[in-house]
């Protein structure tokens, strides 16, 4: 089809029907393009010119999987660790998982807030974000990491296969690393 914008308008939106059936797939996807921009002015395409818009099929509860496998974090006042939990292949009804930190080279209560609890997808949700505070010791050099798991997946869940954790269970590593700042300081007093 056209979009035609008048003067001043800025913003369109594109209806696109997506057909629903009962039978089970993998989620897909489809590309919505702009072309041929036309104007009595100079008019171009930015980098956007091309949507990815994925279907999620609901008609299975779905897969629990981290969106990485490995996230980095700088260490410094008020910071978190934000991991996105994903539920893939399906989003029918309300399912669960429990997750859990777990010391690596960083400790619960020394270099981050140890955490365990429980997620909860209702129906035809498709992510949750796990919130890890770290703790800002202003330590040199740092580098350390530790694990977060996901476990016991309800109401006909799974784990997807071929992330870290396979299908039992999903886990990821976070590295904590310091803040530049810190380190410039350091380095300032060390040279006087």
């Amino acid at each position: 089809g056209i979009l035609e914008f008048a003067a001043g308008e800025s913003r369109k939106e594109v209806e696109v029907k997506i057909v629903d059936d009962t039978s089970f797939e993998e989620d897909e996807e489809f590309y919505v393009l702009l072309s041929s921009p036309a104007c009595e002015k100079p008019l171009v395409l930015n980098d956007h010119e091309r949507c990815t818009v994925t279907i999620i099929d609901d008609d299975e509860p779905g897969e629990f999987q981290f969106t990485e496998d490995r996230y980095q974090v700088v260490e410094g006042p008020d910071c978190e660790a934000v991991l996105t939990v994903e539920r893939k292949n399906g989003s029918s009804g309300t399912v669960t998982c429990q997750y859990r930190t777990e010391d690596g080279t960083a400790h619960a209560g020394d270099d981050y807030e140890g955490l365990k609890g429980e997620l909860v997808f209702k129906h035809s949700e498709t992510s949750k974000e796990i919130r890890v505070k770290i703790i800002d010791d202003e330590k040199y050099e740092k580098k350390e990491t530790f694990t977060v798991h996901l476990s016991d997946a309800t109401g006909g869940a799974k784990f997807t296969k071929g992330t870290q954790g396979g299908e039992e269970a999903a886990e990821c590593t976070v590295s904590i690393v310091n803040d530049e700042k810190t380190k410039g300081y350091v380095d300032a007093i060390s040279k006087h």
